[in-house]
């Protein structure tokens, strides 16, 4: 590819244009009427319990759970006229959230290749995954229009949670990475549109009135750590002087961590959700303790570094559900890797680090979780090979695999999740009059988590999804 070309490319890549979006799911809008739905002879993970039901008849209506009864015992007129799915041998679950996506931004394919950002078909990618709701992490996009369209029935997708744009220090992450991917004036562009770069403790209150006033997002992201080590980081002062401000806008603060001490120093300050499981260093159990104590919820993102370190490496593998929602040729851009490739902005011994990393990041998971820390599960979808919607299903099996149970893991992703991310949220359980938002997978997933992934449908306020194997592998 010619450098004009080239150049061209990664500004469509980064600034988000659109381009034809493949159809993976049917909206919402295209049910005008919700036919009520029986599901029989159906076990359920309620969202709280260490077990699942007893064989059970859940009747939706109304985009509502409306009644659930012993096989036979439904006496609601409305379960004459219904659907009938079957559920023997089947689960069903509340509709899973991920407390940690990139929506608008890159969709997981590898560094090395130029591809636009096609966040209709990331949002369709998320619902066809059984996710119904999602935490925006940061302003990838024109989230606000997305969400809207969403919710108009226009465009299928989860329900979005918003982030503002990412809060950073003067030239802080993810600055230079944009500068070394990105020719100028693009470069400055994106960083316009997706970061506020903040120097000083006065800048801090009139940076978040700005940003709260422009878009109104839930959660206000603030980067709190060195990317790569060594990089312009933010102070402890100015960190306090932003969520002090974000607190007083009657905003939660969400702040990225990479160390113990960002972590405990993010905690005193007063953020309301730590983004990641700590992954630069170890935890000690006395700091492990120290942060489940404060109550704060972290976003686990326990198998990034596995990911990256493997696509880095060329030797990912990927599920059957994942190469249902990849991008177009995804797997082989990763098997192809150009000779001599140097990903930009990072040193080389920055991803040599990963696997190290990787084994750092899940011991301190496996801790924080038996001091009762709050874990939410979430992916950190949109990074090379960490694909949206499949991307949580792969967490909640190294999750697992870290020695959490199936059901907590579970718990992550549906009710405490919803419970903390949206104190309104009439969904993530499984009880009479909850939003029917539902997953029905083969199999029994606290005793195989990865049936999660053998889904047989996905219902949104109680619309069936009709899901359609991706066109684009």
């Amino acid at each position: 590819m010619n450098k004009p070309l080239a150049l061209a490319v990664l500004c469509l890549h980064f600034l988000g244009c659109k381009t034809a979006r493949p159809i993976l799911v049917a909206p919402r809008g295209a049910f005008v009427e919700q036919r009520p739905v029986v599901f029989e002879e159906v076990r359920y993970f309620d969202g709280s319990a260490d077990s699942l039901s007893g064989p059970s008849e859940v009747l939706v209506a109304g985009g509502r759970i409306v009644a659930i009864a012993p096989p036979g015992g439904l006496r609601d007129p409305r379960a004459a006229q219904a659907e009938r799915v079957s559920g023997h041998g089947r689960t069903l679950l509340p509709g899973l959230i991920d407390a940690h996506v990139h929506l608008g931004g890159p969709d997981g394919a590898p560094p090395w290749t130029a591809k636009r950002p096609n966040p209709e078909a990331q949002a369709a990618a998320l619902v066809y995954s059984g996710v119904t709701t999602i935490l925006a992490a940061s302003r990838d996009g024109d989230l606000r229009a997305l969400s809207e369209a969403i919710d108009r029935g226009e465009l299928a997708g989860p329900r979005i949670i918003r982030s503002s744009r990412i809060f950073t220090n003067l030239g802080g992450h993810p600055v230079p990475l944009f500068k070394a991917l990105l020719p100028w004036p693009v470069s400055s562009i994106i960083v316009a549109s997706r970061v506020r770069q903040v120097e000083t403790v006065e800048d801090a209150a009139r940076a978040v009135d700005d940003e709260v006033a422009d878009d109104d997002p839930a959660f206000v992201k603030i980067i709190y750590d060195e990317i790569p080590p060594g990089a312009a980081r933010l102070s402890r002062q100015i960190l306090a002087a932003l969520i002090a401000e974000v607190k007083k806008k009657g905003k939660r603060a969400s702040v990225h961590v990479g160390s113990p001490a960002d972590a405990l120093e993010a905690v005193e300050a007063g953020a309301a959700l730590l983004m990641h499981v700590p992954g630069n260093e170890p935890l000690t159990e006395a700091q492990a303790r120290t942060l489940a104590a404060s109550g704060v919820p972290i976003a686990t993102t326990v198998h990034i570094y596995g990911v990256l370190a493997a696509g880095n490496a060329g030797t990912l593998k990927f599920s059957q559900l994942e190469r249902e929602v990849m991008p177009t040729g995804a797997a082989d851009d990763f098997a192809n890797r150009p000779k001599d490739y140097v990903v930009p902005g990072f040193p080389q011994s920055y991803l040599d680090s990963f696997p190290q990393r990787d084994g750092v990041i899940g011991k301190n998971a496996k801790l924080l979780a038996d001091a009762g820390a709050m874990l939410l599960a979430g992916t950190d979808s949109g990074l090379p090979g960490v694909f949206h919607g499949a991307a949580l299903h792969k967490e909640l099996q190294a999750l697992v695999a870290l020695g959490l149970t199936p059901a907590r893991v579970l718990r992550m992703a549906t009710s405490d999740a919803a419970r903390v991310l949206d104190p309104k949220a009439d969904y993530g359980r499984i009880e009479v009059g909850a939003r029917a938002d539902l997953l029905l997978v083969e199999g029994d997933p606290l005793a195989d988590i990865a049936a999660t992934e053998r889904i047989v449908g996905v219902w949104q306020d109680g619309r069936g999804i009709q899901r359609q194997a991706n066109s684009r592998r």
